[in-house]
């Protein structure tokens, strides 16, 4: 049994208001597209990488019934960025614009050296490790209607250890500054071994807690609980009737979009 703190709550933290709840959940794509989840993990941008261009890699995975595409990737810290391809010649690696990339149903998607990368150009800040930049994907279905998918890159000095838990529907309620809101998201086990989840933590929340709903009498309860079990191969729903994670003392609004 695994245990760790969810320390970066998710790689995609998008906030909407209770009454998108329904939409968000099924994306932009439509009711007859239900089954298209992307998750994205191991998400990084080297710290030490030089040059014009600086990679980002990750992995997306497809864990719909139907095949899905990335047609589109833009970021507010770059003023350029592009779906890039690698090849090697005579010793030098070039990097060329594809369009789009498909994600067959069920299967992953490595953009990683040697073969794809996000290329990043024009940076806006200067980033070392320990910063983070924000990445917006765009995923096509097989109709090719679209939704985006908001992802969060950390700079590393080395590629993170693969990701045990996949993260997708993850959406949080707007709030000011100062208040609380709750984090939603579906937790899916790739791993054949259970996963507790013992802790978590947002950079803009001063305190983070897990928590359940729970019926006393006729009142609907709110408490903390110490972990959240993710069994081995299995999924587990964080919703507004359920279990999720509360986010107080916010350092910053959270906002629509």
């Amino acid at each position: 049994m695994l245990k760790f703190g969810l320390l970066t709550l998710v790689l995609a933290l998008i906030a909407f208001p209770a009454s998108a709840q329904h939409d968000h959940h099924h994306g932009t794509m439509g009711d007859t597209h239900e089954d298209s989840l992307i998750a994205v993990s191991d998400a990084w941008m080297p710290a030490d990488s030089e040059g014009i261009v600086r990679p980002v890699y990750l992995t997306l995975h497809n864990l719909g019934e139907s095949a899905a595409r990335i047609v589109g990737v833009e970021s507010p810290d770059a003023g350029v960025t592009q779906l890039q391809r690698l090849s090697e010649s005579y010793g030098t690696v070039t990097a060329r614009r594809v369009r789009s990339l498909e994600i067959p149903a069920g299967e992953s998607l490595v953009l990683s050296a040697p073969d794809y990368q996000i290329g990043l150009s024009n940076l806006r800040r200067d980033l070392t490790e320990g910063d983070a930049i924000t990445l917006r994907l765009m995923i096509a279905n097989d109709m090719g209607e679209e939704k985006s998918l908001l992802v969060g890159v950390p700079v590393l000095n080395q590629a993170p250890p693969p990701a045990r838990l996949l993260v997708t529907d993850a959406w949080a309620r707007p709030a000011g500054d100062g208040t609380v809101s709750a984090a939603y998201m579906l937790l899916t086990n790739p791993t054949d071994e259970d996963v507790v989840i013992v802790s978590a933590a947002m950079a803009l929340a001063g305190l983070v807690e897990i928590h359940e709903m729970v019926m006393q009498g006729d009142v609907m309860r709110m408490n903390p609980i110490p972990e959240l079990i993710v069994p081995a191969g299995e999924s587990a729903a964080l919703e507004p009737s359920g279990n999720h994670i509360m986010l107080m003392d916010l350092q910053a609004a959270l906002v629509e979009g």
